[in-house]
């Protein structure tokens, strides 16, 4: 089964109830997908509080900070999520192109067309979700999407995948085992005890970068080639 987080963000309670249950109506059809949802009532709110997702459905007309502006914004944020825009003015969702807009869907709407336009989606977000890592700790396998983990470092001697819900410690693989992987995939060596998923840096002050919110150290000697890594990452990922 394969998760997916999804966050809603809409004003309007009986709307946002609609959507959840078109979700999870869509999920009880398809048993190979788990969808994990928040809510949120507030753009602002749901900015200062961002973790990396893989969908936003995005209500567009809302107080204090419209949907548009909101997705400008988390762009600078995330530049992989797929954003979903939700409206009631089909004429507003040309505008989702500036900021890259996935889809939209048009309120009020029935579930044969979210289910149709949701199909397009889950395709999309599959074809992306596909790399994964299998990590076997004693009798236990863990099969681990790469975009969910956000780095992996050395304490005590024991190698640690630190993912966006747990952390999994191993003790029978190296650092240098794991690097190449890695590396092929969008992750950067910061350090000898240190490699970070380029996904998920949020902030670089100096030789400290935040990941997901966790303030990690970065090697003098590897910061120049770091910013230029992470520059190409986000240049070269395919909207």
């Amino acid at each position: 089964m394969k998760k997916f987080n999804l966050c809603i963000v809409e004003d309007c309670e009986s709307d946002a109830k609609k959507l959840i249950e078109a979700i999870k109506r869509y999920e009880s059809l398809h048993k190979d997908y788990y969808y994990e949802i928040k809510t949120f009532t507030s753009a602002v709110n749901f900015l200062d509080k961002y973790t990396p997702c893989d969908v936003v459905f995005m209500d567009i007309e809302m107080p204090a900070m419209d949907g548009m502006n909101a997705c400008k914004s988390l762009r600078e944020k995330d530049k992989n999520v797929a954003i979903i825009f939700v409206t009631n003015m089909a004429q507003y969702a040309i505008d989702g192109y500036s900021v890259n807009a996935f889809d939209f869907v048009v309120k009020p709407f029935n579930y044969n067309s979210f289910s149709i336009r949701f199909d397009r989606l889950m395709d999309n977000l599959m074809s992306k979700k596909g790399k994964l890592m299998e990590i076997k700790v004693n009798n236990t396998t863990f099969n681990l999407e790469l975009a969910d983990i956000k780095y992996v470092d050395i304490y005590n001697y024991r190698l640690i995948y630190h993912t966006l819900d747990k952390d999994i410690e191993v003790t029978t693989k190296s650092l240098q085992e794991v690097e190449p992987y890695f590396i092929k995939n969008g992750f950067f060596k910061c350090s000898r005890s240190l490699i970070v998923n380029l996904r998920h840096v949020k902030e670089v002050e100096d030789l400290e970068i935040t990941v997901g919110g966790d303030k990690l150290t970065l090697a003098r000697r590897r910061k120049k080639e770091f910013m230029q890594a992470l520059t190409e990452f986000y240049g070269n990922f395919d909207m």
